[in-house]
């Protein structure tokens, strides 16, 4: 294992990867030492420091073109970009935990423990996303709430807005929010039982 791993340092370094007694850590070309410890530098960090993670801009986009202002143009919709901790902690909040059960309705037990299966309301969880988010129209405004006789924020994108015109505002979410594919995927089927 010694000669191994010998053989193996003096390999990398003669290729310019420069090692610990373990594996290699970064690259230096003509890097021969015979200690092989690394001394830490001190790496700036500000590179990674950026306000615009921080903070939730708000981002101004013309809204669906069946909803016009007194002028006959399309309704400028303001979104807030919510940071990605905080969309996660919404769908979290609509993930639940129930036992597993078989055909005949009975729990499965492995190793004398409760098999549990996680469910998912991505339908409601994508509603309560777009309500954060949507800061005009505001769909948690009393009035809106009121005349739709809504008292469930995450029930109002679905008052307030068509099946055609929820299908684009979700896809004017993705795009301020930078929603990746995969959750572009949920989100359909999100729409899909929406419509239902």
């Amino acid at each position: 294992r010694a000669i191994l791993q010998n053989g193996l340092k003096k390999c990398l370094t003669t290729v310019g990867v420069r090692t610990t007694n373990k594996m290699p850590v970064s690259t230096e070309i003509g890097r021969t030492d015979k200690d092989w410890r690394i001394k830490i530098m001190d790496k700036n960090l500000s590179y990674f420091m950026r306000e615009e993670l921080k903070n939730e801009e708000i981002v101004e986009m013309a809204g669906p073109n069946s909803i016009k202002d007194e002028n006959g143009n399309p309704v400028v919709f303001k979104i807030k970009r919510l940071r990605r901790d905080r969309v996660d902690k919404i769908y979290d909040h609509y993930r639940t935990l129930k036992p597993a059960l078989d055909k005949n309705k009975k729990p499965y037990v492995v190793d004398g423990k409760m098999v549990m299966k996680e469910e998912k309301d991505y339908a409601k969880a994508l509603r309560h996303v777009m309500a954060e988010a949507l800061v005009y129209p505001n769909l948690r405004d009393e009035k809106l709430m009121k005349f739709y006789d809504c008292i469930d924020v995450t029930e109002m994108p679905v008052k307030v807005f068509t099946q055609k015109e929820y299908a684009e505002v979700i896809k004017m979410l993705n795009h301020v929010l930078g929603i990746d594919d995969e959750d572009e995927e949920e989100q359909q089927d999100d729409l899909d039982s929406a419509k239902n």
